[in-house]
């Protein structure tokens, strides 16, 4: 179940047919981009530092990340 803290952050979508695993990139991307560390400790704990990890190298065809730079260099320290 994803906590009452995350589910806020998907104001533009119906947190209620949120898959843990079917949307879990964008479930990671963005939670380290507008959760709290509180929040960040549930992804560590629900998905582990490699999923983490994986989500901030992540890139679109035109070679953007979905997770802002800045939330990128903290998750780093935190999740490597």
């Amino acid at each position: 179940m994803i906590p009452s803290s995350i589910t806020k952050l998907f104001w533009d979508s119906d947190p209620n047919i949120l898959d843990l695993e079917k949307h879990k990139k964008s479930i990671i991307a963005r939670t380290l981009n507008y959760g709290t560390l509180g929040d960040w400790k549930w992804l560590k704990d629900k998905y582990g530092n490699d999923a983490i990890t994986e989500v901030t190298l992540l890139n679109d065809s035109a070679g953007r990340t979905s997770v802002r730079v800045g939330a990128q260099r903290l998750a780093k320290i935190i999740f490597t």
